[in-house]
């Protein structure tokens, strides 16, 4: 599913939901992966406290689409994610694209009718090309862990710990 505003182009997978690319005219911000990565990681816990991860990947069914508004003619990606790894879990996940900004407003809710507890989900799980400023790019990842914190070399953050 290609969404197209006056800011930016975004192309989803229209089978998994999956981000595809993020152009902003000028630029890529998405690095192409084979396979593409899953939209998000859900981590759940038997009550023993073993963690399981799920992904888009384990739908047994999944829908993408995207709705108009009246209105203000804005679009909104809805992907559904049913019966996830077999069991009672759906995520439903809402896109929104505004036509007059040039930013995205993402959200996820979950129905989780299983035994297991979810532990954490990394959403929207997003894979952007290395070309920070440590490898001579123009490009910083704002973290959120440590009450954010600037990324301009991912050696140092992958290898800190």
């Amino acid at each position: 599913m290609l969404i197209k505003t006056k800011f930016y182009s975004m192309l989803l997978d229209d089978v998994t939901g999956s981000l595809l690319s993020f152009h902003n005219g000028k630029k890529e911000f998405i690095h192409k992966t084979s396979p593409p990565s899953s939209i998000f990681t859900l981590r759940i816990r038997d009550d023993k406290g073993n963690p399981a991860d799920i992904t888009c990947f384990d739908s047994r069914k999944t829908s993408v689409r995207s709705e108009v508004t009246d209105q203000s003619r804005d679009i909104i990606v809805v992907i559904s994610y049913e019966n996830l790894a077999g069991l009672p879990i759906s995520i439903i996940i809402h896109i929104l694209c505004k036509k007059s900004e040039p930013f995205t407003f993402w959200d996820l809710s979950i129905q989780n009718l299983s035994d297991y507890f979810v532990d954490c989900i990394d959403f929207p799980n997003v894979i952007v090309p290395n070309d920070l400023v440590a490898t001579g790019g123009t490009s910083r990842i704002l973290w959120s862990g440590m009450e954010g914190a600037l990324i301009d070399d991912m050696e140092l953050r992958e290898n800190s710990w």
